[in-house]
C-alpha cells in the first residue's frame, strides 16, 4: 500500500534529487521515497539499538564512562655504550 505525501523542498535540494534520480534511472519521487525510507529504517534501528542497550546498562556506566581519565606520561631515556651506534632506552610510565 503507498500513500501520497506533499514535501516542499528548496530549490537546490530539488535540483539535486533530480539530478541523482536521472543518474540511478529512477523518477524522483522513487529516489525521494528511498531516502526516506533509508532515513527512517536508520533512525529506527538507533532506537532499537539504543533501547536495547539501556536494557543492559548499570547504575553508574555513564557517570564513569564520563569521567576525565588520568593521563599517562612516558619518559625515555638513552644511553650510549662506548659504540657510537649502540643505544640502550629505558621506558618508564608513570600513573
Amino acid at each position: 500500500m503507498s500513500e501520497t505525501l506533499t514535501v516542499e523542498l528548496p530549490e537546490d535540494v530539488s535540483r539535486e534529487v533530480e539530478r541523482l534520480a536521472r543518474e540511478r534511472g529512477v523518477t524522483p519521487a522513487e529516489f525521494a521515497a528511498r531516502a526516506v525510507a533509508d532515513k527512517v529504517g536508520a533512525a529506527v534501528s538507533a532506537a532499537e539499538y539504543f533501547a536495547e542497550r539501556g536494557k543492559r546498562a548499570r547504575p553508574g556506566d555513564a557517570e564513569r564512562f564520563f569521567q576525565p581519565r588520568r593521563r599517562r606520561t612516558s619518559r625515555v631515556r638513552a644511553t650510549r655504550r662506548s659504540e657510537p651506534t649502540t643505544a640502550r632506552a629505558e621506558l618508564s610510565l608513570q600513573a
